[in-house]
């Protein structure tokens, strides 16, 4: 800011700093007007059974979509969960399993729904997040997991954003047990801790 100050009177400085402000305000008013104009987010689930991904999203929807038959399946078991008027699509992949073969096989089906929805390159159909959920319950993370996701980051990462989310947190003991437990395998990727439920223990509950 001082330096601003102090070459005020440099007419050619002045005009640079104008237009750096120019375009920033038309860069500013591009980035709102795509955000005006994408009317729903398309965002990928993926996760072992039982790590949380149906109690997700019921809450996401604040409904039990999970538990009927709205889900449409678009590929290879890969289902499609969207409520009418609902700025939002998940994409729920079958669960995560340790077999190798099953695996492979969940990746060659993400990665064909990925290619599929991006390749009009229309951003308004693009998966625009992928969300990989990990129970806190199981007090551990296997390495079978943590090689997926690295196999995800590493083909998706610079193009869609990837997010570790953390259900069924329900005290601070188990949450930062495992966080720390996936920080130490050094996954550039942000982990976000949630309740998606109400749990009940005897007299008290946790949100």
């Amino acid at each position: 800011m001082n330096y601003l100050i102090e070459n005020n009177n440099d007419e050619d400085q002045s005009k640079r700093w104008q237009a750096f402000g120019d375009t920033c305000i038309i860069a500013g008013e591009k980035v709102f007007n795509i955000q005006q104009k994408l009317k729903k987010l398309y965002i990928m689930l993926i996760g072992k059974t039982g790590s949380g991904k149906s109690t997700l999203i019921n809450n996401v929807f604040r409904g039990n979509l999970a538990e009927t038959d709205i889900g449409k399946s678009v590929t290879h078991n890969i289902e499609a969960h969207t409520k009418e008027n609902y700025p939002l699509t998940i994409y729920d992949t079958p669960g995560l399993e340790l077999d190798g073969k099953q695996q492979g096989e969940l990746f060659k089906n993400i990665s064909n729904l990925i290619e599929e929805t991006s390749k009009d390159q229309d951003p308004f159909k693009y998966i625009h997040y992928i969300w990989y959920v990990i129970s806190c319950a199981t007090n551990r993370v296997e390495k079978s997991e943590i090689d997926f996701i690295k196999k995800l980051s590493n083909n998706y990462l610079n193009k869609i954003p990837i997010i570790i989310v953390l259900t069924q947190c329900y005290n601070r003991y188990d949450k930062e047990k495992m966080i720390n437990s996936i920080r130490s395998y050094n996954l550039d990727i942000p982990i976000i801790p949630v309740v998606a439920e109400d749990k009940n223990f005897d007299q008290f509950v946790i949100k």
